[in-house]
Formats: C-alpha cells, sequence, structure tokens
C-alpha cells in the first residue's frame, strides 16, 4: 500500500474516532465516498480499535507461556510484551545456547504471521532475521 493511501485511512480512522460510535459507519460512509475499499479499511480499523483486547490477563483464549517451557529447542525465559497480533518472548536456543525471540501470534494473524515469515526468509542482510518453525508448547 503506497503511503499516501495509508495516511488517508489513518486520517479517516482517526477523524472516525471522534464521532459517537454510532455515527461512524456513516461518516466513514460519507466520507469515502465510492471508494469502497477505503472504507473497508477505515472500517477495520475502528472494528479492531473497538474490540476487546486479547491479550488482556485473564481471557482465556491467550496462550500465556511460562518461563521454563519448552518450544522445540527454543526455553522461554520472560515475556517481552504483547500488541494486537500476538505476544513476544524472550527465550534461549538450547541447542546453541544463544538468546532468541519467539513470536506467537493470534490465531485470526496466522496466515498473516507466515506471509511475514516467508518475507522475511527471503531477506538477505547483515541485520538479518532468522525465522525457525515451532511447535506446541510442552511443559
Amino acid at each position: 500500500m503506497d503511503p499516501d493511501r495509508r495516511r488517508k485511512i489513518q486520517e479517516l480512522f482517526e477523524a472516525a474516532l471522534k464521532r459517537e460510535p454510532d455515527a461512524r459507519g456513516a461518516f466513514l460512509t460519507a466520507a469515502c465516498g465510492e471508494d469502497e475499499e477505503l472504507r473497508r479499511e477505515a472500517a477495520s480499523l475502528l472494528a479492531r480499535h473497538e474490540a476487546p483486547d486479547p491479550a488482556l490477563p485473564g481471557d482465556p483464549t491467550v496462550t500465556q507461556l511460562a518461563p521454563g517451557v519448552q518450544i522445540g529447542a527454543y526455553r522461554i525465559e520472560s515475556k517481552l510484551g504483547a500488541g494486537g497480533m500476538g505476544q513476544v518472548y524472550r527465550a534461549t536456543d538450547t541447542r546453541l545456547g544463544r538468546p532468541v525471540a519467539i513470536k506467537i501470534s493470534y490465531e485470526q494473524f496466522s496466515g498473516r504471521f507466515a506471509r511475514e515469515a516467508r518475507a522475511i526468509a527471503q531477506l538477505k542482510a547483515q541485520w538479518e532475521l532468522r525465522v525457525r518453525p515451532a511447535s506446541s508448547p510442552s511443559t
């Protein structure tokens, strides 16, 4: 997506947030005119913004990995953070004895995460990221 289009979507999203929730859909329809894709993109941002945060503590649908849990050759050390797409953990590659980051994506983003992994695998640079497959956690 080109930067101007991304900026336009962000502007629409921010303008919609300034309106009452029940007026946001009508605002987007009017502001986007016949550009249905633009309306859908901005509405998608609104829907994600208004949805309950899946990373809130105590949410039974979110897998929490405790220190010591083993995922393949990787041992979880601590949670680094969580965001809209998943959680990131500091871990140790027990084969090589080095620190790694493990990203666990929420189910609805698994397709996007797989595409990211394929894109990253194509990179060739000194700051190269390596994506390794992982299995289900075992205790």
